[in-house]
This record gives C-alpha cells, structure tokens and sequence, in this order.
C-alpha cells in the first residue's frame, strides 16, 4: 500500500484508492473558509454600491463580470479546472469509477496540487462510496 503526500492510499493490487484518510481533514464548516471569502465579499459589496450610485445618476455600470474585469486586471491565464479525457466504457461499472479516480489521483500527483475534488452525479457517487468503503 502507498500513501501520497495528501494522504491518499492506493492498494496496487487492488487497484482501489482510499479517501478516508484525507477526507477527514476537509473542514466543512463554513467559518473555516470565512478569511478566504473577505476579499471577494467586499468586492460583491462594493459592486453593488457603485451599481446603485450610477443608476441613481444616471449612468449605467457594467454587470458583475465587466465591474471584476474593470477592478482585477491581473486575471490568472491559467485555470485548475479541466476535464477528464472520456472512457469508452459503462459509466457505472465499478471498474470505471476505479479508473475515474486512479486517474485523477495520477493527475493530482503530476500537477503537484495538494487536492483534488471530483463531481459525481448519485450512481457515480455511489460506487465511489463503495469503492470508499470497501478500500
């Protein structure tokens, strides 16, 4: 068994990726987060300040997206969101999923990223759960 740097194991002869360990340490509460949303707050805040002001003379101020192009002029040109390749096979075969998530681990580990975080509709979070338990 090998653990990542993110807590992750991986059973090779399995095949199977346990996140147990590291979802534990994910705060859910959202009081954990409330210093990371300050900045974009107060600029939802200022926004709608100068919304009201220009429409009360007159004037017109560009919706939400043209004011945050206006205000932040270094805009990252590199996104963390992508994709995942698509693979020719039933969505929710227990083997899928089992690809599904060693692959986006392999990604993780390439990209250097301390996390990753994977959307699943119910019956892919479901065998995800399984394949959870079962590791």
């Amino acid at each position: 068994m090998e653990t990542s740097d993110w807590g992750i194991k991986s059973h090779r002869e399995k095949g199977t990726i346990s996140l147990r360990s590291h979802s534990s340490d994910i705060s859910l509460e959202e009081h954990s987060y409330r210093h990371e949303q300050d900045v974009p707050r107060n600029a939802d805040f200022v926004h709608t300040l100068a919304r009201k002001y220009a429409s009360d003379q007159g004037g017109n101020l560009p919706g939400w997206t043209g004011f945050n192009t206006q205000v932040y002029k270094d805009v990252p040109k590199v996104s963390k969101i992508g994709y995942l390749p698509v693979i020719d096979a039933p969505v929710t075969d227990i083997a899928t999923v089992n690809t599904i998530l060693r692959h986006s681990v392999s990604i993780c580990t390439r990209l250097q990223l301390p996390e990753i975080v994977l959307v699943f509709d119910e019956a892919l979070y479901a065998k995800a759960q399984q394949i959870k338990m079962e590791g």
